[in-house]
């Protein structure tokens, strides 16, 4: 299997992929199934949560839960001390290798996404995106394709922050060596 290091974004084409209820609970228990969460609830949980979101992926969590009673079983989940990214994406990345596994090349495409928090005041702890007046975080997932643009799953992600202090520093970027620059993360 060869890998190709991708620096473009594949084109948009205005369309958002979604599962019907029973689409999305077969592909949520076949990629996250196999989470080890210390507890089988949260793997049950888990796997709830991704089938709401398989058949709604630009919701946000309270669209997606639907019920109180449900959002609030999210918010305990991602809550518990027993979950974390790497645990939720471990299934996820082996699922990845048997899809990869079947194809001659795979991409991986990446772009880093701002995520801009300004209007939402009760978070607190976050980054700048270009001034002091914005919250945000950014946010890195490559995205695996084959070359006929067929997801096959996210790689890795990488979510960090701009502290405040590095606000400003835009007219310096052409002095900085290439190590120290923020698009090398």
């Amino acid at each position: 299997m060869r890998f190709r290091a991708v620096t473009h974004s594949l084109p948009t084409q205005g369309i958002i992929l979604t599962l019907s209820l029973d689409q999305g609970a077969i592909w949520a228990e076949r990629e996250f199934g196999g989470a080890d969460l210390g507890d089988l609830r949260l793997t049950k949980r888990l796997i709830k949560i991704s089938a709401k979101f398989a058949g709604n992926p630009c919701a946000s969590l309270p669209l997606a839960c639907e019920t109180p009673d449900r959002l609030k079983a999210a918010y305990r989940f991602f809550d518990h001390d027993n979950v974390n990214e790497l645990e939720i994406l471990a299934p996820h990345r082996q699922a990845n290798k048997t899809r990869m596994a079947a194809q001659a090349v795979v991409l991986a495409v990446q772009d880093t996404t701002q995520l801009d928090f300004t209007h939402h005041p009760a978070s607190t702890g976050l980054g700048r995106l270009t001034d002091t007046a914005h919250q945000d975080l950014f946010y890195h997932p490559p995205l695996l394709v084959t070359p006929e643009k067929v997801p096959l799953g996210v790689a890795d992600h990488l979510v960090w922050e701009r502290p405040a202090a590095e606000c400003g520093k835009k007219h310096q970027r052409k002095q900085r060596p290439i190590r120290d620059k923020e698009s090398r993360k």
